[in-house]
């Protein structure tokens, strides 16, 4: 850290000027962006936060900042949806350079205002996903009933979907490359994005099934899934819905005699990722099969293998 004294100085290009309350908060960030952050990626994550935060206030100097304008700030932050340790980051920049300008003049809040109008949110304990073991997921698709609902977990747990996109699938979203391998055409993702996402062999074979038993094949038209699919007759059929595919995904697990764990679909997209990391996947990979909009949605997952990873480390009482 550099060396500060209370009659700081500040370089405006033409002239030197101590620090007052009137001076603009640019210069003022200028100072501080020299004095304290030595690092570059710290200062570039600090002057973005800071420079956001009092570009939306609408001020020119420090003087014209007020504990409620702060206060009425964080709020708007913490709601943006960027998750609490990116808010902390943010929150944290913000308090360090008003304390500072209001160490060397240049704010005229007092240090309990700032901390107490930019406190950091709380930090939240992540609850564990439920998620299915490969017996149980094994137990699951041999109780689904027809082979489009087998079909349907397969592409859940197998693929990653949300219950959403494995129902807006139709049969023409499906491919198959000169290997035998699989890849599924998401067209309606979440916010209206599109993404390939590839299968295994054992995926795309569970949807040939369901096709072949419905008089239909890769290439064909129409819902992959069918409600109350009947056969080749049928092929005017509307798609399953998102509720009734929450249905048979509930009904295989009762049947496959899977207890104490609340599985839905969603819990098959998560099984789907602890899997894929588990053998051997990359975060960064899994956000783009996954669709992620950000990886640190992502990275959650890693949280997941490392609670089980403790687990399996816990002595037993002695007995």
């Amino acid at each position: 850290m550099k060396a500060i004294t209370p009659t700081t100085q500040l370089a405006t290009g033409l002239s030197l000027r101590p620090l007052t309350p009137l001076v603009p908060w640019r210069e003022v960030l200028e100072a501080f962006s020299n004095a304290e952050l030595d690092s570059p990626q710290t200062r570039r994550a600090y002057r973005r936060a800071i420079v956001a935060c009092l570009t939306a206030l609408g001020h020119q100097t420090l003087s014209e900042v007020s504990g409620a304008e702060l206060a009425a700030y964080r709020a708007a932050l913490v709601s943006d949806g960027r998750g609490a340790a990116a808010h902390s980051v943010a929150l944290a920049a913000i308090r360090s350079f008003l304390k500072w300008a209001q160490r060397f003049g240049a704010c005229l809040l007092t240090g309990d205002v700032i901390s107490g109008a930019l406190r950091s949110p709380r930090s939240h304990v992540e609850k564990p996903y439920n998620v299915l073991t490969d017996p149980e997921l094994v137990a699951v698709l041999a109780a689904t009933k027809t082979t489009r609902d087998r079909a349907l977990v397969g592409v859940m747990a197998g693929a990653g979907l949300r219950v959403s996109e494995a129902v807006g699938l139709d049969v023409s979203d499906v491919h198959e490359d000169a290997k035998g391998r699989g890849l599924l055409r998401i067209r309606h993702g979440k916010g209206g994005k599109e993404r390939l996402v590839p299968t295994s062999e054992s995926v795309l074979a569970l949807i040939k099934v369901h096709l072949g038993e419905t008089g239909r094949t890769i290439g064909s038209s129409g819902p992959l899934f069918r409600a109350h699919d009947r056969g080749a007759v049928t092929r005017d059929r509307k798609p399953l819905t998102s509720s009734a595919a929450s249905i048979v995904v509930h009904q295989a697990v009762k049947a496959a005699g899977v207890n104490g764990k609340a599985i839905s679909p969603h819990s098959l997209r998560h099984t789907y990722a602890i899997r894929y990391l588990r053998n051997g996947g990359n975060v960064v990979a899994l956000a783009e099969i996954l669709g992620h909009a950000s990886v640190t949605t992502t990275q959650r997952y890693l949280k997941h293998l490392e609670l089980d990873e403790l687990r399996a480390t816990i002595p037993q009482l002695p007995v």
